[in-house]
């Protein structure tokens, strides 16, 4: 009989190191359906104010957080074929699948703005002061955090991928806040201001999972710190 777990997991001798569970296939179905849920819903609530009403912030945060958004999918996507803990799991189908339908309705946004060239030209974190290249952006996992998790199998893996997404949430939610305080764009504030609390819930959810793993919470006050200086 073979081992279920290391089936599940990937993690056995004879199983493929890119093996993929039966959940994330149906992670890939729904983002699909979130991405066109989402487009149609941007067209619906686009049209009624004119891309003047778009500053600088506006567009900038639109840029970069769709470029953040993109990096907790493949952070999700890395991790699903080595999970451990299903109630993990389940916090990793959730950013995957929401934040991919809120990459499309930013698209929509970016779109309303009227593509401006800050929103553009490949350069993030221009609108807080602090221009850097997308991968460099606070909360980005890097090419050795991503080795360590690609290298993680069972609890390790819950540890490794929790571990960097709260860093990676803390960050976006500093950026979200920012927004909201310097954004003109009312459907843009809005979206930020509910993009922050549903990514202050999931840090608070996932570090109570670490506990109840025996894992220690992570500490995000570095990254507070970090924002505070870029005000």
């Amino acid at each position: 009989m073979p081992d279920d777990h290391h089936a599940a997991d990937g993690s056995g001798a004879d199983a493929p190191r890119n093996r993929w569970p039966f959940g994330v296939a149906q992670t890939l179905v729904l983002i699909v359906l979130c991405v066109a849920i989402a487009a149609v819903i941007g067209w619906q609530v686009g049209g009624d104010e004119s891309p003047e009403s778009f500053n600088d912030a506006d567009a900038g945060f639109l840029e970069d957080m769709i470029a953040h958004h993109s990096g907790a999918v493949a952070l999700g996507l890395e991790y699903l074929p080595r999970q451990s803990d299903p109630t993990v799991a389940h916090f990793a189908r959730e950013i995957v699948t929401g934040q991919s339908g809120e990459i499309a309705v930013m698209n929509v946004l970016v779109s309303d703005a009227g593509n401006p060239p800050i929103a553009t030209d490949g350069v993030a974190m221009e609108w807080m002061g602090e221009p850097m290249p997308p991968a460099e952006m606070p909360g980005m996992a890097t090419p050795a955090d991503y080795e360590e998790l690609r290298a993680a199998t069972g609890v390790t893996a819950d540890e490794v991928f929790s571990r960097l997404m709260i860093r990676h949430h803390a960050a976006g939610i500093g950026m979200a806040r920012r927004l909201v305080a310097e954004g003109e764009n009312p459907r843009v504030r809005r979206f930020a201001r509910t993009m922050a609390k549903v990514q202050e819930t999931e840090v608070a959810e996932l570090n109570r999972r670490r506990v109840a793993l025996g894992l220690a919470p992570v500490d995000t006050r570095d990254m507070d710190a970090a924002h505070d200086h870029m005000h």
